[in-house]
């Protein structure tokens, strides 16, 4: 008779088989540092509303936080993912990995007004902060994909509602389960 063959737990791994999730972060704890220093980054890149479109050194200063968020949601995610997929019966890691999903989706609401005002600078004024800011030149594909959709992009308030789609999307409204929502507009 075949012998029934059975799926080893994470523990009965050897460490060389697994994910080198420690060199994402080493300890839960420097991930939660990470999520903390994600949230401030939000508040700082949120600043920037109103002023990525004064000048070539704010526009600058603004892609550059923009870009340091990315590479730490990277991080933040990959890590808190990966745990999650080790087993996903340990609810500290789905934890986890919504509390980055809602940091997330929170940077996205909060940098939203970024396309609107992006579309708002003339290409007279676009190849003028090129000029004054040559470091800007790194992020032209970026700013020229984003510039060449002027005709299809919402308002500021409109994009900042779809900032929040994201968190909809992800489950906010179904766990726990919300029977109705209600919106104030002051």
């Amino acid at each position: 008779m075949e012998e029934i063959k059975k799926i080893p737990q994470r523990s009965e791994l050897a460490e060389k088989d697994t994910w080198a999730i420690s060199d994402i972060y080493p300890t839960d704890e420097a991930w939660e540092q990470d999520l903390e220093n994600f949230k401030a980054l939000t508040q700082k890149q949120a600043a920037f509303a109103g002023r990525i479109s004064a000048s070539a050194k704010e526009l600058l200063y603004y892609l550059q936080g923009t870009e340091e968020a990315a590479t730490l949601g990277e991080n933040l995610a990959n890590y808190a993912m990966r745990k999650n997929d080790e087993d996903t019966r340990v609810s500290k890691y789905q934890d986890m990995t919504g509390r980055f999903m809602s940091a997330y989706v929170a940077f996205n609401a909060a940098t939203s007004f970024e396309t609107p005002e992006l579309l708002s600078i003339s290409d007279e004024t676009m190849e003028q902060f090129y000029a004054e800011a040559p470091e800007l030149t790194v992020y032209r594909r970026y700013l020229n994909d984003i510039r060449r959709r002027k005709e299809h992009v919402l308002s500021p308030a409109e994009e900042k509602l779809l900032g929040a789609k994201d968190m909809v999307e992800n489950g906010i409204l179904e766990n726990p389960h919300v029977d109705a929502a209600f919106a104030i507009h002051i």
